[in-house]
């Protein structure tokens, strides 16, 4: 499956109550509300990073479903800073388990960070607003069609915003080094 996105870098908290009063008022339907533990798994060589590639094993949090994903690298796209790439997931029932398994398979954690997720569905589009610990607020906006994203961008009065290419992962290597930074909510 594709998939197709921008991320979107919300400049505060204050932001996320304004977005979700405009939401609702836009008819969107909230379908939930995630917590998350995600490990980045690569070979030593970061032989998946060079290749642009990601392999991600997610922990749900608190009743949340945990999942498996492989990202392929990306592909052009039509819009400026709109992500499109291969995307394989699946739901695990053990993720602790298929940890053991990746690392026995000589696959290393190379990243973990924590997420709080809402998930709202727009005009058949999905729209989540994240907080990942020690990175701040965010909005992904995801559809198989990137004009639609495009036009969700400006009815969501999100084009003043900072779009972002880089993952959450690339994020978290970047900041990790500081002294404030958190890995968990």
């Amino acid at each position: 499956m594709k998939e197709i996105e921008v991320k979107i870098r919300l400049p505060d908290v204050c932001a996320v109550p304004k977005l979700v009063s405009h939401l609702k008022t836009l008819n969107a339907r909230q379908v939930g509300v995630t917590r998350e533990r995600n490990h980045i798994f690569d070979l030593e060589n970061r032989f998946l990073k060079g290749k642009g590639c990601m392999l991600r094993v997610r922990e749900g949090l608190i009743g949340s479903p945990s999942s498996i994903t492989f990202k392929g690298p990306a592909e052009e796209s039509l819009l400026s800073k709109v992500k499109v790439r291969e995307e394989v997931e699946t739901e695990i029932q053990n993720p602790q388990a298929i940890i053991r398994l990746l690392r026995n398979l000589g696959l290393e954690v190379k990243c973990t960070y924590a997420k709080i997720r809402q998930t709202y569905e727009l005009c058949g589009a999905m729209v989540q607003i994240d907080e990942v610990a020690g990175l701040g607020y965010f909005v992904e906006i995801e559809d198989s069609d990137e004009r639609k994203i495009k036009e969700l961008i400006r009815v969501c009065r999100l084009e003043r915003f900072e779009r972002i290419t880089k993952s959450y992962p690339d994020m978290v290597e970047e900041n990790s080094g500081s002294k404030a930074f958190r890995t968990d909510l």
